[in-house]
């Protein structure tokens, strides 16, 4: 794995010499505002939009790959990576949900039977009288919490390892399960580049969300700008991070927009 900055700084060399990679990004966030507040969807329209959203994901990472190894241009690659990458990647998002969602069941069964459920209702007139509700309705609602933390805490160390699974499935046109296993020994092995990586990504999302919530038009305008750029900004730097150094362009540079 490159050194982080070297990382960061090719990455912002290759989306100045392919724009068009930035192209993905603006549509799926223009999907996205499709889905405002207040307006209601049926579920066959927001599973379509989630489909479509790793459908054009999958495009992205096969541009970045092509970009970076100066191949076909962009939206041939872009199509090539639908087809090729777009059904690993939903078989191993799909696995991963039924197992984040399989692994809940049991500790909410257990929850029940063992602590019952807490009377939120009790709860809530405690504390809007502003007094300090007894052990009895405290107890359950802390061990729920407590046990919820727990299994998010262990899938975030999951998640943690799993980070680059979806851009191994487009690096190295592995089968979901490979890919698994290869981001699962690369974040093993670069665990203190990845863990800086990742927490700059994490940073520069939530400074993008913290303007795209203010009240302020332009603040939020802005924000939702940063969160195009950020996004993908960090999907380049991931795919560097397993990829290595940029190849050069041969002869003339190829626009990503070509």
């Amino acid at each position: 794995m490159l050194p982080l900055r070297e990382i960061l700084l090719q990455s912002g060399r290759l989306l100045r010499r392919h724009p068009g990679l930035l192209l993905p990004v603006i549509a799926v966030a223009l999907g996205e505002r499709l889905l405002q507040p207040g307006k209601e969807f049926s579920a066959p329209i927001l599973v379509g939009l989630l489909l479509l959203s790793l459908a054009v994901h999958s495009g992205l990472l096969s541009m970045i790959r092509s970009a970076h190894n100066s191949e076909m241009g962009a939206w041939d690659a872009f199509l090539i990576g639908v087809g090729r990458y777009f059904a690993p990647i939903l078989a191993g998002s799909m696995v991963q949900f039924a197992l984040v969602f399989l692994t809940l069941l049991p500790i909410v069964a257990w929850l029940r039977a063992s602590v019952g459920i807490p009377d939120l209702k009790a709860l809530k007139t405690y504390i809007d009288a502003q007094q300090v509700p007894p052990p009895a309705l405290a107890e359950p609602l802390i061990q729920w919490t407590a046990a919820i933390c727990a299994w998010a805490a262990v899938w975030g160390i999951v998640f943690f390892f799993l980070a680059l699974w979806q851009q191994f499935v487009a690096a190295q046109s592995l089968s979901w399960l490979r890919a698994w296993q290869a981001s699962a020994a690369f974040v093993r092995s670069h665990w203190l580049r990845m863990t800086g990586l990742l927490a700059l990504q994490a940073l520069s999302l939530g400074l993008g969300f913290a303007l795209l919530s203010t009240r302020t038009v332009l603040a939020a305008e802005i924000g939702g700008v940063a969160l195009v750029l950020v996004n993908c900004y960090f999907t380049v730097a991931t795919m560097l991070a397993i990829m290595g150094p940029a190849a050069e362009p041969k002869g003339e540079n190829v626009d990503a927009t070509a």
